[in-house]
């Protein structure tokens, strides 16, 4: 009987100081050579027209939606670029592209894909315009990893806890049952 109250009372300790400690505190530290190498993979294609004189048009914003000046813009098509444009006070910025086709948009540390098409020749939904956020934009506005809940460990101490604390519960009304009489 003691092995199992001893037993019960380390576990609902270990959930405890599971939940209590922080996110940074037992995350893996990654080598940032291999951040940098990393290939970037996953991108979604967005369709742009271009306008009448061939230009792509854009605005950088930040996520709040404001207008962002003077950031560097590139564009790459078969892995040389093609054009570079510096943002407006506006956030405005304009490339000239001599043909149509697959090109790749840096923003900051945003990558684009785009299939870029002439006036004529482009899709019913294709924009017209780009609007660039610097930062990535979340429905709701919070990163579930903001709030923590993006830590395995939390999520371990959270189940932890939903296992040990009724079991705790039971074995203790368990245990006041059988010593009353």
């Amino acid at each position: 009987m003691c092995f199992w109250k001893a037993t019960r009372d380390l576990l609902t300790a270990a959930a405890v100081v599971g939940l209590l400690m922080p996110p940074s505190f037992v995350a893996a530290q990654v080598p940032a050579e291999s951040v940098q190498s990393a290939p970037v993979m996953n991108l979604t294609t967005s369709d742009v027209a271009l306008d009448d004189n061939g230009f792509l048009k854009g605005v950088v914003v930040d996520d709040a939606g404001m207008p962002q000046s003077d950031v560097l813009v590139y564009i790459v098509k078969e892995g040389a670029v093609a054009g570079s444009s510096a943002t407006t006070t506006a956030g405005e910025f304009q490339l000239k592209l001599n043909q149509g086709g697959m090109y790749t948009l840096l923003v900051g540390n945003r990558t684009l894909s785009l299939r870029c098409w002439s006036l004529a020749a482009a899709p019913p939904h294709a924009a017209g315009q780009l609007m660039v956020p610097l930062d990535d934009v979340y429905r709701g506005q919070i990163h579930p990893a903001a709030c923590g809940l993006g830590s395995p460990w939390v999520i371990a101490g959270l189940v932890t806890a939903a296992v040990v604390i009724p079991v705790a519960l039971h074995n203790n009304r368990s245990d006041r049952a059988a010593s009353s009489q």
